[in-house]
């Protein structure tokens, strides 16, 4: 017997099993959308770091041209003092080394922002960045906001952070698939019509419906089923890891925080204003011929190290913070 025939058929899941799998896909497009955000969340982190290091380098040019056209008044000062006899070739030397100890300085610094430009393009992929013109911190760095408490850092970060998220989106997935894979042995129904048409006969049309047999279930379901769980039990286990992670990293990062911050007013209330106040003391006193030129160029050194350190110390500050908000969210830590 021929015949020309055509047909459909569908697979109707065993009550039940067709949820799961909508379980298993949810569990799975969470922990894309955690991947995603924890990539912003890096991406954004490294664009602070790169853009707070181009401030820093920026800043301490500044520095060191202002301790350039110091030095600038303090050899010819020396070369005055030892072309009147009252002052040794030594230190007119000394001055001069010091001035170019700073020109070596200033090319350090030149080659770190390059750097750092360089770091801020690739990772904005904006050339512009080269004409980025500010010379100061943003005015939140140099804000000193209150904390929140440390316990509901660590509280809002394990409900929020994207690393956490995406484990808990993993267990959930897994979760459903072990269940899924207990009930792998019932059948699934396979349901089928046909049309045949035939050359000097009637037409046919025939309904078909098929039910699988487990016949490995011992075998196969069975062991898939252990296996799902075990996969749980492991996932669990790593949540429970990555959430420690966290709280430890946000407890470092918050300490850097505010060690930075007590370091910084340590240097904004007493070591600079004293480094300066030494210099200028230094200065008046080597003028009028009441000090040796060493101790100018000390307290200028000194006083270029201060203020060399409360730059540093800013953005190792700025820095912390981001990396803060990128742990526990940018609405928590301002």
């Amino acid at each position: 017997m021929s015949m020309r025939m055509v047909g459909v058929t569908q697979m109707i899941p065993y009550p039940g099993k067709t949820s799961l799998r909508r379980s298993v896909a949810r569990g799975e497009a969470e922990m894309e959308d955690a991947r995603a955000e924890l990539i912003r969340r890096e991406i954004r982190l490294e664009v602070h770091r790169a853009y707070f290091d181009v401030v820093a380098a920026r800043m301490l040019l500044g520095i060191v041209e202002r301790q350039q056209a110091v030095a600038g008044g303090v050899v010819p000062a020396a070369e005055a003092r030892y072309s009147s006899g009252t002052a040794p070739q030594a230190d007119v030397l000394k001055a001069r080394t010091d001035a170019a100890l700073l020109v070596e300085e200033r090319n350090a610094l030149v080659e770190e922002e390059r750097t750092a430009l360089a770091r801020l393009r690739a990772v904005t992929d904006e050339p512009g960045s080269a004409t980025l013109s500010t010379d100061s911190f943003p005015a939140h760095v140099l804000t000193a906001h209150p904390l929140p408490a440390l316990d509901s850092l660590r509280t809002v970060a394990i409900q929020t952070n994207p690393r956490v998220r995406e484990r808990r989106a993993l267990i959930s997935a897994l979760l459903a698939q072990a269940e899924l894979a207990k009930r792998d042995y019932l059948p699934d129904f396979d349901v089928s019509v046909q049309y045949g048409q035939r050359a000097g006969r009637p037409d046919m049309l025939t309904a078909t419906v098929g039910v699988p047999l487990p016949v490995q279930r011992g075998r196969k379901q069975s062991a898939m089923a252990r296996a799902a769980q075990f996969d749980v039990a492991a996932a669990e286990a790593e949540l429970r890891a990555e959430e420690n992670e966290i709280r430890s990293e946000i407890a470092q990062a918050y300490a850097a925080v505010e060690r930075h911050r007590a370091n910084l007013d340590l240097l904004d209330r007493a070591i600079v204003p004293q480094a300066r106040a030494t210099f200028t003391s230094a200065s008046a006193s080597y003028q009028s011929g009441r000090a040796e030129l060493l101790s100018v160029l000390d307290a200028m050194r000194a006083l270029f190290a201060t203020e060399t350190m409360r730059v540093r110390t800013l953005a190792e500050l700025a820095k912390s913070a981001a990396e803060l908000r990128a742990l526990a969210g940018e609405e928590v830590v301002r």
